[in-house]
């Protein structure tokens, strides 16, 4: 069994949590971060071509984990809603279509009170 918690997308602000006590997590903007030069190099040059590299980055951690898994094997991948359908797009061409088993969700404990639909669940 593997399991994979990668980041969650491509914006800078969302791909470091700068405080470990702190739950929430938004899209800052690039001027919030701390300008200390691992948390900067570690994220913005990753993520040079944008989505394209993200998505070259989870292919080659999906191949390898392809390669390590048993035949009978799973894989947990962790992931926002925000790129839920990439994501799944790259394991189906990896692992198979036939071989998805489901979405795991949960319910969030807290509600929006907007104009938009609430999302109840992650």
């Amino acid at each position: 069994m593997i399991y994979i918690d990668p980041p969650y997308g491509v914006k800078f602000g969302s791909n470091f949590q700068p405080f470990v006590r702190k739950r929430d997590v938004v899209h800052n903007e690039d001027d919030d971060m701390t300008r200390e030069p691992e948390m900067v190099q570690a994220y913005r040059d990753t993520w040079e071509l944008g989505l394209h590299s993200y998505f070259t980055y989870l292919r080659d951690r999906f191949l390898l984990a392809r390669e390590l898994l048993n035949p009978r094997g799973s894989i947990f991948v962790q992931i926002s809603d925000e790129n839920l359908h990439h994501v799944r797009e790259l394991m189906d061409e990896i692992f198979g279509a036939q071989n998805f088993s489901a979405v795991i969700t949960y319910a969030k404990t807290t509600s929006t009170t907007g104009d938009d639909l609430s999302v109840v669940n992650d």
